[in-house]
């Protein structure tokens, strides 16, 4: 793992403390589970699309705490970001399983 982050002690702690592969689970699962509601292709692509460049600014960010001392500030907004989107999507997830009767995921 010391390897994946370049040997930064910094750069593990702040991929250990963000749950953002969990938020693009879920931002993925969003858009399929849309996708195979409404038959609208386009939602795979964004399934595939969005996720991707989320997680690519996550890792320039990560980058970019090896070389600034703004490591408090960046992982503070990080993970705020990371809370909005889970909650986002979240409720995204709950006003669609209502459209199509299923339960909330509270």
């Amino acid at each position: 793992d010391f390897m994946y982050v370049n040997g930064g002690i910094l750069s593990a702690i702040f991929r250990a403390m963000t749950p953002l592969h969990f938020t693009f689970d879920v931002i993925m699962g969003y858009f399929i589970g849309k996708a195979l509601l409404t038959g609208d292709r386009k939602n795979m692509a964004f399934a595939l699309v969005i996720p991707t460049l989320i997680h690519g600014i996550y890792d320039l960010v990560i980058e970019a705490i090896s070389l600034s001392n703004w490591l408090v500030l960046l992982f503070t907004v990080i993970f705020i970001l990371c809370i909005v989107l889970t909650v986002i999507e979240i409720k995204k997830i709950n006003r669609l399983s209502k459209e199509v009767g299923l339960h909330n995921i509270n």
